[in-house]
């Protein structure tokens, strides 16, 4: 009998103790359970952010599109205010003195031609008073070199000790130097400058620089006589470099005239 009471015991504390473990078990899954409802929230509400941003995004073109038009129209006020007061204050200097305004030349409108010697003749017979009356020309971005300084020597006369006679003697010219982007099909009068530096080989020309006013029409023109090339370069190369390659082309000259008013 003690045995068998024994027995019994022990079966009731196993009993308890299987309790006691499905209660913990029970617990647990209570647990589980609400993770996983936290877990569905959560995901719920990551849902709704991500229909939130959606529609933001779905907006955000039209918004962008607003900013931008808003910017185009203020930049479009800001433009029309000083292209407004430009034209006033220009409208204005002309009132005041409308001879001296006309008269300002543009240094940006320019023109530079080259004519064979055998063929100048008929463009002076022709004037250079309006611009169809010039020959063709080739497009260049820069010129310079229009300069023409009188030499002096200096002279000590016997005993003026005081004072030097300077003597003027023949003027001396700077070569005509002409700039421009390089061009992927070379003009002709590169083939011209290449027979001279290259071959040794001289075809002298006529080479006009006009300066255009603002409807286009010459204003003053120089002529350059007998001119040949001396030098033609490239710029620099370099691959950390963000430029287009610039070609230059020096020419000198017998001398030059200036023109007045195509004349």
């Amino acid at each position: 009998m003690a045995d068998l009471g024994k027995a019994l015991k022990d079966a009731v504390d196993t009993g308890k103790k299987l309790v006691d473990q499905g209660k913990d078990l029970v617990d647990k899954g209570k647990d589980t359970v609400n993770k996983g409802k936290d877990t569905v929230n959560k995901g719920k509400d990551a849902v709704d952010k991500g229909k939130d941003l959606a529609e933001k995004a779905e907006n955000a073109p039209d918004k962008v599109n607003e900013t931008i038009d808003k910017a185009a129209k203020t930049v479009d006020k800001v433009a029309k205010s000083i292209t407004g007061k430009t034209e006033k204050k220009e409208k204005k200097e002309e009132e005041e003195d409308p001879v001296i305004y006309k008269k300002m030349i543009p240094s940006f409108h320019f023109y530079v031609s080259f004519v064979k010697d055998d063929e100048m003749g008929k463009y002076e017979a022709k004037g250079f008073k309006k611009a169809e009356n010039l020959p063709p020309g080739t497009p260049f971005s820069e010129v310079s070199g229009l300069s023409l300084e009188i030499q002096t020597e200096d002279f000590q006369e016997g005993g003026g000790n005081g004072y030097t006679i300077r003597l003027p003697k023949p003027p001396k010219a700077k070569n005509l130097v002409l700039k421009r982007a390089l061009a992927a099909v070379a003009p002709e009068d590169v083939a011209w400058a290449r027979n001279a530096v290259e071959s040794f080989q001289f075809e002298t020309r006529t080479v006009l620089v006009s300066i255009l006013d603002y409807s286009g029409e010459p204003v003053k023109t120089w002529n350059f006589e007998r001119a040949y090339p001396v030098k033609l370069s490239l710029s620099d190369l370099g691959a950390s470099k963000n430029e287009i390659v610039i070609e230059t082309l020096e020419l000198a000259y017998m001398r030059f005239s200036l023109m007045e008013n195509g004349s």
